[in-house]
Formats: C-alpha cells, structure tokens, sequence
C-alpha cells in the first residue's frame, strides 16, 4: 500500500511542480495546459480507484481523464466520425466568414492547436468549450470547474496519500525557470483549408487530425525535457517527472501511428512518402515496431496504482531499475524526437490556410447586405 500511495504523491507532486513552474509562461499556457489537465484529471480517478477515499469525482474529471487514449470508438462514434464531431465544434462556433482552429505557431512550426483542446473535452458537458465566448453561464461554470472543483478534489486526495514522512517532501515543491522559446504566436485558420477538402479524402483529413492531437502531446514531451532535464542540474525528482509523461503519453501515441499504419495504410504511405527517405523509412519502422509498443504499454499501465504488490509501482521502478533511466532516454532520441520531426514537418501552414482580415470584413458586409 506504501507504494502505491507514494507513487501516487509523487504524481501529485510532478503535476503541481509543472503547474507552478510553466503557469507563469505565456508559451506553456497557450499550447499544453489541456494536457496538464488531462493528467490532473488521470491520477485523481486513478487515486480514488486504487485508495477508495469515497470521494464522489465530479464527471467532468471521469470524462477528460478518458481522453488520454488519442484514438479508437467513443461509443458508436470511430475515428473518422470523433473527428467530425470535433471539426463541427468548430465550425459552429464560429461564422462562415471567421477563421475557425487556431495554431499555436514556435516561429513557423506548429506546436499546439485548439483541435486539441476541443479534444480532451471530448464527451464532457464543455465539450464545446467555444459557448464561453457568448454564454456568460456556460462561462462561469467551466471557470468553477478549472479555479474551484480542481483545486478542492486535489486538496480532498491529498491526505488520502500523504503521511508523516512524505508531507514535507510533497509541499516543498523547487519552482524553475522555464522560458525556454520564442514568443508562441496564434494562427487562424478555416477547417476546410487547413485540412484542404477539395483534395484530401475523409481517411486522409481524419489521419492529419490525429497526428495533430499527436503532435501536441510529442511536444508537450520535448517542453517538459528542456525544462526539467535539460534546462536545470537533474535531480531525481526531475527525471521522474520527464519518464512519468514520457510513459503515460507515448504509449497512445505509438498505438495511433501503428493503427494508422494498419487500418489506413494508402493514407499513412501518403504521410510517409512526404519525408526525405530516411525518416520515411525510420517512421515505416516504427509503426511496425512491437517491441516498442509493448514497452511503453508496460509503463504507461502503471498508471494503475498496485496497492497488492510492493515494488511493482512506477516510482518503484524509478528507485530500483537504472537500465529503465537509460531505456527512457534512447526512446527520447530514437522515438520522440524523430516522430515529432517528421509530424512537424509534415504540417505546412501558409497564409492560403486562413481567411485575410479584408476577406472576412467583406463576407460579413456582404451577409449584412442580403
């Protein structure tokens, strides 16, 4: 039970020294606080399921937790059915002479997205997060959810897992520096430009949107590296925190890019055949790559507290298991990196992705007119 609880505190822990040390950043806020939302939400179910605290999580955090799985059916909805689900968020929320998916841009690259905000909503009462832009209830709910029920269900957990010799440990959290980039800057797009609908087939749309969402964890990832990893004298602390997300996102991400592979394949040979020949072949690899697949399984599924069985916990492989430290840092260079380059590349984003603000100033008029 020791374990599993310490385990858990370390969690708790990483997550609120990520919020302390990157909330402060206009660039972190912009493009992954919904993936540090996610993961609050993740191992506050996974705390309540292994301790049984008989605590009542409020269904939003249930549904967002969810979302760490980027792909596969949400009931009777597949893939490409969440993917229109998710495009006619945005296309309502919107008028039809605004630009619709904003891009989160690191110079010319892209490294987030409002698709994948909509996304880690998917199935929960925000699910159209876009009603705050003129729903002042709607508004005030989703403020209480993110300044009010977060903060009161950690703080509900927390002596759950925390005792005598952990407490002081857990609330002295070391705060880093962490502007590490440019300035990120927004884009704004039309859907239907950005995923080209007069060329690209549904399959092939439904494949750059999940390695969009894709994108935006890999980069998560480097942020988090850069922060923790390269950016300071590590600390075990800070390893932990880089192979916990590390484990907890690749493993859904890898299991994307292999479905991809194995179920729209014409359209992930059309991804790969945009690549110089050797990331081609390096992603083809990958894809086919069970070894690896079954080794970031093995991690990310402890996000399960075993609270049977001592030293079968994640925290317990960090103290105990070095050749893992080792393993997590290749997969970093080997897998993370390159992946992240390629879906990167693969993203070309020009002025003719977005209406220009005389475009959209002359179709409202002209809707004014009739």
């Amino acid at each position: 039970m020791e374990s599993a609880k310490n385990t858990a505190m370390m969690d708790l822990y990483i997550l609120n020294r990520i919020a302390l040390s990157c909330g402060n950043s206009k660039n972190f806020t912009a493009a992954y606080n919904f993936v540090l939302l996610r993961d609050y939400c993740l191992v506050f179910e996974e705390i309540v399921n292994a301790f049984e605290p008989h605590i009542q999580l409020n269904k939003n955090v249930k549904k967002i937790r969810q979302n760490i799985k980027l792909f596969g059916k949400r009931g009777s909805l597949k893939n490409d059915d969440i993917y229109l689900k998710i495009r006619k968020v945005h296309e309502e929320s919107f008028a039809s002479y605004e630009n619709n998916i904003g891009l989160y841009l690191d110079g010319e690259r892209i490294i987030g997205s409002t698709v994948y905000n909509t996304f880690i909503f998917l199935d929960s009462e925000f699910e159209n997060p876009y009603l705050t832009m003129y729903d002042s209830e709607f508004k005030e709910k989703l403020r209480i959810f993110f300044m009010e029920t977060m903060l009161e269900t950690r703080m509900e957990l927390e002596p759950h897992i925390l005792n005598d010799e952990n407490i002081e440990f857990y609330k002295n959290i070391p705060i880093l520096k962490t502007d590490i980039s440019r300035e990120v800057r927004c884009f704004d797009v039309r859907a239907e430009k950005f995923f080209e609908d007069e060329k690209n087939s549904l399959t092939y749309q439904t494949l750059q949107f999940r390695l969009l969402i894709c994108l935006q964890e890999l980069n998560y990832m480097i942020h988090i590296y850069k922060i923790f990893i390269e950016n300071t004298t590590k600390k075990f602390s800070d390893e932990y925190t880089f192979m916990r997300v590390l484990t907890r996102g690749l493993d859904s991400i890898l299991k994307n890019i292999n479905n991809l592979f194995e179920y729209s394949n014409d359209e992930f040979i059309q991804w790969t055949n945009t690549m110089d020949e050797e990331n081609k072949c390096r992603i083809q690899e990958l894809a086919k790559n069970k070894e690896m697949i079954l080794w970031t399984k093995k991690y990310r599924d402890m996000i399960h507290y075993d609270t049977r069985n001592e030293n079968s916990n994640f925290l317990d492989v960090m103290t105990i298991d070095d050749e893992f430290k080792h393993k997590c840092y290749e997969v970093y260079d080997e897998v993370v990196v390159p992946l992240q380059k390629s879906i990167s590349e693969f993203f070309i984003v020009t002025e003719s992705h977005r209406f220009s603000f005389l475009k959209m100033l002359m179709m409202k008029l002209g809707q004014a007119e009739t």
